[in-house]
Parts: structure tokens; sequence; C-alpha cells
């Protein structure tokens, strides 16, 4: 919530003031803000007797106070020399909270009493760097009692301010900060609700085993054969961040179910590589692919190695995963023109099981050298997870 429009009453008379944080503060400290008329060189605020520092903003023609408290006596020097002293009192109103924009988190909520009161108070939040812990500063106008909390306090033991540490990789969670004075308490709920965004880090299983059913067409020299494959499968993933994951997968034929008695194809295959969220779930992906196959009807021996890019699509769903993307190969030397490309989706889980997903590819190839081979590759696999 933005605190706009209280109202700060100066020997009588209303101004209108707001909440804000100081910038110089090197913890983030919420100040009463109103427009001054005058050129002040210091200014002083009296609370309960004792003086604070008066923070004087400058913004071309207007010249604004960043009073600590909501109660209490000015004394005001002028660039002349003039001095003057003036009773400022803030009117109890249910704006005199403020949260500042970067608490705003999903699964971070904060709440707060609403009753009218002149003891303002504000949070200010700033994330870890790795993002699992939000570093939070809490403060209050100078006359106000601090009435305790469920956070462990960091700092500020005896000052307006109050620092924690709240861990965001937790469970639900919900802590309280009470402050006031006079009769009048005030309170506010911090609570934690953990969220899963697209953007999430992979949840486990990270290991799989699984096998493919495929269907492989290769042609060269004016002959071709079509053969039905089952293929074991490895495919291994490794979170490095939310937004970086490496992967690896290997291939090898365990079985040919090809009509064909006159073929006898082979067929192994491993990639590693990896791939990175860069916004609204859109990943890019690279790596490196060896891929080997033979064949003796036509008789083929295909041995290509090469670097590959992709780009795809991956929706985080409240239960299951989906991928969906491309890639393309070339080798950076030798076989000029050979190519590799394909198109896979993959859904984690799978229906059957939380611990395994299933993967959808089609795959062209073409070698240009020594001879021209042609060969197109649909498989439907299974993974099961540990």
């Amino acid at each position: 919530m933005i605190s706009q429009g209280l109202t700060v009453t100066v020997d009588g008379q209303k101004r209108v003031g707001k909440l804000v944080f100081s910038a110089e503060e090197k913890k983030p400290t919420v100040f009463l803000m109103f427009e001054w008329a005058g050129t002040p060189a210091k200014v002083d605020m009296e609370i309960d007797g004792e003086p604070f520092p008066v923070k004087i903003k400058k913004s071309r023609e207007k010249v604004y106070l960043l009073l600590p408290g909501g109660e209490g006596i000015l004394s005001v020097v002028e660039d002349s020399g003039a001095t003057a002293r003036s009773i400022v009192r803030l009117s109890e109103t249910s704006k005199y909270f403020k949260v500042h924009r970067n608490c705003k988190l999903d699964g971070f909520q904060i709440r707060f009493d609403k009753a009218a009161s002149p003891h303002f108070a504000g949070v200010y939040c700033r994330k870890s760097r790795d993002g699992k812990v939000l570093r939070v500063y809490f403060s209050t106008s100078q006359n106000s009692d601090w009435l305790g909390g469920d956070l462990f306090e960091l700092e500020g033991k005896g000052q307006r301010f109050k620092v924690y540490d709240i861990p965001l990789d937790r469970k639900k969670a919900k802590f309280s900060l009470n402050w006031g004075g006079r009769g009048i308490d005030s309170s506010a709920t911090i609570s934690i609700h953990p969220v899963s965004t697209k953007n999430s880090e992979e949840p486990p299983p990270y290991f799989f085993i699984g096998a493919e059913f495929s269907q492989q067409t290769t042609a060269s020299r004016g002959d071709s054969s079509s053969n039905l494959s089952l293929v074991g499968r490895l495919d291994m993933l490794y979170p490095v961040n939310p937004r970086w994951r490496m992967s690896g997968n290997m291939g090898y034929l365990l079985h040919s179910l090809s009509s064909s008695q006159s073929s006898s194809p082979k067929y192994s295959q491993f990639k590693l590589g990896g791939d990175c969220i860069v916004g609204s779930g859109v990943f890019l992906a690279a790596g490196y692919d060896l891929l080997s196959f033979s064949s003796d009807q036509p008789e083929v021996l295909v041995d290509f190695e090469a670097p590959y890019v992709g780009l795809g699509y991956r929706r985080q769903m409240s239960k299951r995963s989906l991928d969906v993307g491309g890639f393309y190969s070339q080798p950076i030397s030798g076989g000029a023109g050979s190519q590799r490309m394909g198109f896979q989706v993959t859904l984690k889980p799978f229906y059957f099981t939380s611990n395994s997903k299933v993967v959808v590819n089609y795959e062209i190839l073409k070698i240009v050298e020594p001879v021209t081979i042609d060969s197109t590759r649909m498989g439907l696999q299974y993974y099961y997870g540990f």
C-alpha cells in the first residue's frame, strides 16, 4: 500500500504529508514527509524531551522535511539565521502504514491493522542474491513503543528500526509485529505461502531409465529400408538454479523389430547439453550430440557428431510440466552440407506414476559425404525416474 494524504498539523495549520523511505539510510527507515515554506539550514524535532535530527530534502523550488516521528516540537534554523519553534502533530489515520514495492513478492504477504493511529510504520525488503532469504527492515515513528514480535531480531535493539531475515524456501509461516503507544496499539502480520511458478526449480527425480519404440527409414544409393526398433535409454538432469539446468541422454539398440531379415541395423546415441529460461517459459538450449548407426540394407555406416542449438517452451502446470522444442546441429568441420534437426515433446510426470515421463520425438538426418544418406526417425520414449 502506498501511503498518501496524511494530515499533519503545524501550529494548528493543516498540511498534507506522506510516508517515505530515506534513500540515504543504510537500513531503510520510514519518515513522515511534508512540504515546508522556507529555506531551513538545520531542523531538529524534540520528541518526549529528546532532540532528533530532521532530514531536509530539496526538489527544484520546493523544500520537504522528513520527520522521524508523528508528534513533537520542531526547532528550525533558517538560512538567514532566524529560528522558530513549531508544534507538529499527525492526525489519527488508517494510512499510517507503508509497504515498499520490493516487498510485493509471490507467496509473501504483509497484512496490517487499519484502525486509525498516529503511530506510523513501514516495511522495506531486500532479497538475497540466491533468492532464498528476504531481509526485512521494519521501522516505526520515534514516538512509538516497540511491543514485540515473533521474529528473531538481527539488529535494532533500542532503535526505531528492526532488521529480520526470513527464509523464503520454507513451509507456510506467519509472524507478527506489534507497536504503538498511549493506549493505541498496532500490529502487522507477515505470512509466507510458498508458490510454484513457471520458472521454479525442476522438481525431482533427476535420473531416468527408459525404453523407446522407434521407426527409422534410411535411403541411400537408390535403396531404402524401414526398421522398427527397441532402444534402451538413460536420461540425466542437473538443475543448476531455477533458470539453468544441465542434461544428458544416452540410447543403445536393444533389439530390431524389423520384419526384414536381411537388415541388421545398429544404433547408439549420446547427447550432453544444457538449457536456460530466457523469459515467460521460453528456453534456449545448446550442447554436443554424437550419433552412430549402421544397416546392411541399404549398406550404410553413419558417425555423426556436431554441436547443436535449440529453442523451446516450458509450461509448468499445477501437477505437470510440458516441454516443446526443436534443435538443429551441423558439423563444424568436414561433412559440408550434412545436418540433423528434430522436434520433441516431453510430458512430466506421465499419468501412470509421478516418477515417470513420456517423450515423443521426430528427427531428420542428411549426410552428403562420402555418399548421400537421408534418414528420418520417429520415436516414443517412456521413462521411470529415481
